[in-house]
Order: C-alpha cells, then structure tokens, then sequence
C-alpha cells in the first residue's frame, strides 16, 4: 500500500477580479482627483464584483480551462467578492470552501472611508507616521498591520499546501496576496516590504495570478510563473509560458 502523502503539485493564488467599488479606484488611479476623492476604501467592507468583473472572471475560467487548468478544490475569503468569482469562473466538479482566515486586511476606522475622508482622519489625528512605518502601521478600531497579516496568514497557507488536491486554487485579496506572494512564499525582507509599499512596487492587479510549482527535490514551492489569464490564455499547469510577466 502507498502510504506516501499527497499534497498539491500545483497552487495558483489569484487576485479577485474587479468589483464595483475598486472601479472607482482604479478609474481614480488614472488621473482624476475628483474621482480619487470619493473613491472607497474597502478591504473588508463587502462589495460584489463590477460588470466588468464579472466579464473578466467568466474569460479567466474559459481561458483556464482551454489550457488545461482542473483545479480540484478552489479555496476562498469570507468575502462574497471571491466566492463570485469562484462560481463564474465555471469549472465543472470542483469543490469550494470559504476560509475567513484569508480574508482582506483589517483597516479599522479607516475600512469604509472614502480616500478623502481618509486623508482627513489621518491629519487630524497627526498619523503620518503610516508612511514611515508602512508594514508595522495599524489604524485605530481593529485594524492590522501587515506585520500582524503575516502572522494570521501562515496557519491558512500551511494548511493549503498540504491538501490532498493536486492542484489548489485560491482567491484572495491584494493586500493579503502581498504577503503571500512576497513573504510566506517568498523571501523579501519587512524593511524591503515596506520600501515597496511606498514605491507602490508591490500591486497586484484585478485577476492576476501566480503558479507556485513544488519543488522536485526538498519541501516548499517555487514560482513558476506570474500571469494575467485574461490576457494570457496558452499558459497551463505542466507547459510553460514563452511570455510569462
């Protein structure tokens, strides 16, 4: 009898697509100041995915399916953005469980502000010190630092590496990602974290994905490639990617 363990030879962490209230973000990010004003701010607030979301989560399943990409479990956040996207994604037989502990970073009162409102909350109550000291920084009222997302994130990315599945999907959040991706998996100093924050080198954009790959020799996984699926549609589990980003 085989008593070796199976764990997933595959694991892509993917990015939310676009939901109705980063739209008015990233519209924001492009120029206009008006729109950046009433932009809201919302990493645990629940919001649903925009029309273009939505669009872009339906050609992100297509396109993971025509490259051959089966999933046998797809891992969630509490948050319904996430779950919308796991159902439109249309992959047939595969399991979907919602896991809280992977949800958004925690902002506090800051959470559902507009990015005026926070700028003013910020003045008022003299809190700069968010710029210099960007990874340990929590706003008041509940809020997390990026320091205390590492350690809330290591259980949950611990227990996904050691599913059963041979290949794990996981749709997650932009903030949450970053830690995920650049120092659970990765290597990336807290102090090269926090150059990278106000750089603003660190963003993960809506439906972006990243393949970690398990190491042939020795524990652990390695990135294999990051990617837009939206944009690349040839790039598949055991193929590589002529292009990849």
């Amino acid at each position: 009898m085989n008593t070796k363990l199976r764990m997933p030879q595959n694991i892509v962490f993917m990015r939310h697509t676009e939901t109705e209230r980063n739209a008015g973000h990233d519209a924001a990010r492009k120029g206009d100041n008006r729109l950046f004003k009433k932009a809201i701010h919302t990493p645990t607030t629940e919001t649903r995915l925009s029309r273009r979301g939505e669009t872009q989560a339906r050609k992100i399943g297509m396109n993971l399916r025509a490259a051959g990409w089966r999933p046998g479990i797809i891992i969630t956040s509490g948050l319904a953005r996430t779950g919308q996207v796991a159902e439109l994604l249309g992959l047939d037989d595969v399991t979907i469980i919602s896991d809280e502990r992977m949800n958004e970073r925690r902002h506090g009162v800051s959470d559902d502000m507009t990015h005026h409102e926070m700028f003013v909350y910020v003045k008022k109550h003299n809190l700069w010190r968010y710029k210099l000291d960007a990874y340990n920084f929590r706003f008041p009222g509940g809020g997390e630092s990026y320091a205390d997302v590492r350690a809330r994130l290591r259980a949950p990315v611990r227990d996904i590496c050691r599913l059963p599945q041979e290949t794990v999907l996981v749709i997650g959040h932009s903030q949450t990602l970053r830690v995920i991706v650049h120092q659970i998996l990765g290597s990336i100093s807290d102090d090269d974290f926090a150059r990278g924050l106000n750089r603003g080198s660190l963003a993960i954009e809506n439906g972006e994905c990243f393949h970690y790959r398990r190491r042939k020799r020795g524990p652990g996984f390695d990135l294999a490639h990051r990617w837009m699926p939206e944009r690349e549609p040839n790039y598949g589990p055991n193929n590589g990617f002529a292009k990849a980003i």
